[in-house]
């Protein structure tokens, strides 16, 4: 399997994942079997997180354990979820994932998003059913990642990075970091999405006999970055790793065609992880650094929450 030196110590990160996203979309034993499908292909990367749900790690350590190949050779990545931010929290969550995995030890841990839940698991929400936002918790990630630095020192995880994290928060975070994140996963596609039904795209599968999908990925693989596509299906799991063979032979010109597909044409560039319906900002805007702060009050009962005040401003909580 190729891969991409990652971090400060030469670790390789293998080019292709697989992703176990939406869960909901099938039942553990779905999830368990795409997993062992991955492995026995030669998928060395699987990637999870707290908010896939407690049976999501179950069926991907009860996979790995059914698989019966080595461990480390084997990179299992997960997540913080949002409600895990605070440094009292993070060492119980790391621990929580690792018993559900059944692992010793992660390879890689996630700081995700770069905003925080209220306490309560981050269950409290505002009238319009936006979730509430610890702002000071959120704009003070440098101590979560100190809580992150030490489950490292401790050997729970190997790297550790951060999950769709801007250009400047990135630079904040590095300034107090005394280990450089690794990774940091996004959502990255040309002009996401919109260009998988192209003509330039469909054409380009059509020369090197694959879906416009592969093409996409062989694309992120040329630009040197690792993939971790989610899938359930054996046929397309097998598929994706034609990715790497695919991006070996992509031309100059046919990257600058793909690009050339990716332009925006006056119109806006399509999410998946579009939050801000859901958290009321844009998590990738830089002035959401310098938003105020509305303080309210937070009533909570069997681990709901309800505030007063707007959804749509961000929140410190009293």
């Amino acid at each position: 399997m190729h891969s991409f030196p990652i971090g400060t110590n030469g670790r390789q990160l293998p080019a292709i994942g697989l992703g176990t996203f939406q869960p909901e979309a099938a039942p553990p034993d779905v999830v368990k079997q795409a997993v062992v499908d991955a492995l026995n292909e030669g998928y060395r990367l699987i990637d999870t997180a707290f908010m896939y749900g407690n049976v999501v790690e179950r069926a991907v350590g009860d996979a790995i354990r059914e698989w019966g190949g080595p461990r480390e050779d084997i990179w299992v990545t997960s997540k913080l979820g949002n409600s895990h931010h605070r440094p009292r929290d993070v060492g119980p969550a790391i621990d929580m994932s690792l018993r559900n995995l059944g692992l010793e030890y992660n390879p890689v841990a996630y700081k995700t998003l770069a905003d925080d839940d209220l306490e309560n698991r981050g269950s409290a929400l505002h009238p319009d059913g936006r979730p509430v936002i610890d702002v000071d918790l959120t704009l003070g990630y440098a101590s979560t990642w100190a809580a992150m630095e030490q489950a490292v020192a401790e050997g729970k995880v190997r790297e550790i990075g951060v999950s769709n994290f801007s250009i400047l928060k990135l630079r904040k975070l590095l300034e107090a970091a005394k280990i450089v994140p690794a990774v940091n996963q996004t959502e990255m596609h040309p002009r996401l999405t919109s260009t998988y039904h192209t003509n330039k795209i469909r054409t380009l599968g059509t020369k090197h006999n694959v879906s416009p999908a592969v093409i996409l990925l062989a694309w992120a693989l040329k630009r040197g970055t690792s993939v971790v596509p989610k899938s359930y299906s054996k046929s397309h799991i097998k598929e994706n790793l034609a990715a790497l063979d695919v991006s070996l032979s992509l031309s100059t010109q046919a990257m600058e065609q793909i690009a050339d597909a990716a332009q925006r044409d006056g119109k806006e560039m399509v999410r998946f992880m579009d939050t801000r319906g859901y958290f009321g900002f844009d998590i990738f805007s830089e002035g959401v650094e310098e938003r105020p702060c509305q303080e309210i009050e937070i009533e909570v009962e069997d681990g709901r929450g309800r505030g007063r005040g707007r959804g749509d401003e961000g929140v410190r909580v009293k």
